[in-house]
């Protein structure tokens, strides 16, 4: 098991003396600074490339399309360091994935109407902490509990999972959080179900899902899609065509990913018209089973699917405040949200 100590040796950074209090108290924490010049807008075509960096210095400006990562962990004096050095055993190189994930989220999310040298959060930081919970992102900042970490490593030791299960467990986690600090919210005035739903549409497509999310078809009748997270990522992957696409159809709407919609116009947004921050995310407390999920009915025939549904979504919501026109908009299905999860619900019926 790799420690701390020596994956900052190989980058060459060692544990600052400047961070150490005058009283010699061994520092609790490490911080790492690497910067990615740019990112590839094809996730498969090359890794980013990552340069370690001194602290970030704000009168210097970054490169346009670049990003700014830190790293903050326990370090060897900690009581939680041995579970970083678990943590470092499933994703050895926490930064470098960062960086891979993001172009995968834009592969998918867009860029935006900005185009791809502007990010939402240029400035992206990684937190290890000793904290209850599971995870959270706030301002570009992924913080991930130790406690959790330290649970999985229990049940690697007990058996109960494996490593590979546990580093996909981490490695869905790590991108869930990081599509919160890419993706746009409406200024704050998209619904969490949805926003929490986006982020694991993102992970469904990696298939970084774990064995315990709802199958395709899968919610409740009646305002389901309020269930966000898992049920909401396999209502999307179902509107962009991912799933419940027959061979023939997928055939004809490969090349369609155009949106009905013409660029958003952006709204002016001032002090008069703030908004509340996004919440952090909180992951459901109850880990349902897995079930069979329902088969789609063989020659049903089913609207869409919207290939550039979710793209022209994180588009809109760069500019505008959220509202449920946005589902007919974009779909020109009038009856929109309801109309769209009732087709979903019956494709599989």
């Amino acid at each position: 098991m790799p420690s701390l100590s020596r994956w900052l040796n190989s980058l060459n950074i060692r544990e600052s003396d400047s961070s150490i209090p005058t009283e010699n108290v061994p520092a609790q924490t490490v911080t790492s600074y690497f910067l990615a010049p740019s990112v590839p807008p094809d996730p498969t075509s090359s890794s980013p490339i990552l340069y370690a960096v001194p602290p970030p210095n704000r009168s210097q400006k970054q490169p346009p399309g670049s990003l700014h990562f830190g790293f903050t962990h326990p370090s060897s004096a900690s009581s939680s360091y041995e579970t970083s050095t678990f943590f470092l055993s499933c994703v050895p190189d926490p930064i470098g994935y960062l960086a891979h994930s993001a172009s995968f989220i834009r592969s998918h999310l867009g860029s935006g109407s900005s185009g791809p040298s502007k990010w939402r959060h240029s400035d992206l930081h990684l937190i290890l902490e000793d904290e209850d919970g599971l995870a959270y992102t706030s301002a570009g900042k992924i913080h991930i509990s130790l406690r959790w970490v330290g649970d999985l490593e229990r049940q690697v030791k007990d058996g109960a999972r494996d490593m590979q299960s546990a580093t996909k467990e981490i490695k869905g986690v790590l991108l869930h959080e990081l599509v919160h600090a890419v993706q746009y919210d409406g200024h704050g005035s998209t619904p969490i179900w949805l926003i929490e739903s986006i982020a694991d549409y993102v992970r469904l497509q990696a298939d970084l899902g774990p064995p315990h999310w709802r199958h395709p078809g899968q919610g409740k009748a009646e305002k389901g899609w309020e269930d966000g997270y898992d049920a909401g990522a396999q209502f999307l992957s179902w509107l962009v065509g991912a799933t419940g696409v027959e061979a023939d159809d997928q055939a004809s709407h490969a090349g369609d990913t155009s949106s009905p919609l013409p660029r958003p116009t952006p709204t002016a947004t001032g002090a008069a018209s703030a908004v509340p921050p996004p919440q952090a995310t909180q992951y459901p407390a109850e880990m349902r089973p897995p079930s069979p999920g329902p088969e789609p009915k063989k020659g049903r025939k089913r609207p869409g699917p919207w290939p550039g549904f979710v793209k022209s979504l994180n588009a809109r919501l760069e500019h505008e405040r959220y509202t449920e026109r946005c589902w007919a908009d974009l779909t020109g299905q009038q009856g929109g949200l309801e109309e769209l999860w009732a087709a979903y619900l019956g494709h599989y019926a």
